[in-house]
């Protein structure tokens, strides 16, 4: 049967919370207080598809408009999963058994009461962490290349108006970031058992979360803070905390000098102009614009809110000045 991709937008602080909690470090399902949720039957599946009693989870609310549980539905084991955030592709993982438990997601994930849980659950094996452009998914789907992947969407072949759509975004996925899926679904217990995530990978992903949380408390500490680009301020849930110099090419000393590394961008535009090359900072710490940019609303509005702006954290701390110079000649597009 052909592979599904399901693209699962996971950046805001109950998402990556939840990814930490659930997926970096399995959960453990033998565990008296989850067994007595799982029927005989589920425990049974996921033992056998993941070797044992650990097993990383994951799971989508009911939308109102009833998305949610209609695209988990399409989901099938041996499904790809691939996390976003922020622009980048930041996990990617095989689904392993799709499962609706209500009772388990409000144990696991304390969703407010009254509010819907995220009871459509799945499985998860071969997680694998990256910090990638996920552009490369817009062109293979089809989407504008400034497209923000939101929410959660299973891509299926044969959709009427994109075409086999989940090949080609499986085909990107190999050629970009090397991974490699069979057209079945169907795997052995032998092939399976092999594919919990590694004590190192487990290390990364706490890490990287753990330190991303620190960050925003630094930089984010009260109610509300002026976005670095733009100038305005927002509210702190409005803005985040973005790297100057992407992560993964920082040292440890770097992702470690919290007022240097980063800035505060809003969620308006600004992080993802910023993110992309589109905007970046000069040598004399002002905003600049990139002509590769197309015209526009985003455009527009790097017209009207950004270029030109004298950037208060270049001028104010001389340490963010080398990231910012990273930025421009490794990211910028002039």
């Amino acid at each position: 049967m052909p592979v599904n991709v399901a693209l699962i937008a996971a950046s805001d602080e109950d998402a990556v919370g939840h990814f930490e909690d659930t997926v970096a470090r399995p959960v453990n399902i033998a565990r008296p207080d989850y067994e007595g949720l799982l029927s005989p039957e589920l425990s049974t599946a996921l033992r056998e598809s993941h070797g044992g009693d650990l097993v990383p989870l994951w799971g989508t609310k009911r939308a109102k408009n009833g998305a949610g549980e209609r695209h988990w539905r399409k989901l099938q084991s041996g499904d790809v999963a691939v996390f976003t955030g922020s622009g980048k592709v930041t996990a990617v993982a095989t689904v392993a058994v799709p499962f609706e438990n209500a009772e388990l997601a409000s144990r696991l994930w304390h969703a407010d009461p009254g509010e819907p849980q995220w009871q459509f659950m799945y499985s998860l094996r071969d997680v694998r962490v990256f910090d990638d452009d996920y552009g490369f998914i817009n062109e293979a789907a089809g989407y504008s290349p400034r497209n923000i992947i939101q929410g959660f969407t299973v891509l299926e072949d044969g959709d009427p108006h994109r075409g086999d759509i989940a090949s080609r975004v499986l085909l990107a996925l190999e050629e970009n970031l090397g991974i490699v899926r069979s057209s079945s679904h169907d795997r052995s217990a032998e092939e399976v058992a092999g594919l919990r995530l590694s004590a190192l990978e487990v290390e990364r992903i706490v890490q990287a979360r753990a330190e991303q949380g620190q960050l925003r408390k630094y930089l984010l500490s009260g109610a509300d803070a002026v976005c670095d680009l733009c100038v305005r301020t927002f509210p702190s849930e409005l803005l985040v905390a973005a790297h100057i110099k992407p992560r993964s090419e920082c040292s440890d000393d770097e992702k470690r000098d919290f007022e240097n590394v980063a800035m505060v961008a809003c969620r308006f535009g600004c992080d993802e102009l910023f993110e992309r090359g589109f905007v970046s900072v000069d040598a004399g710490g002002t905003a600049v614009l990139s002509d590769d940019l197309p015209s526009g609303p985003a455009r527009g509005y790097a017209l009207a809110k950004i270029e030109g702006n004298s950037i208060a954290r270049w001028q104010e701390r001389p340490g963010t000045r080398p990231h910012f110079a990273w930025h421009i000649k490794n990211r910028f597009r002039g």
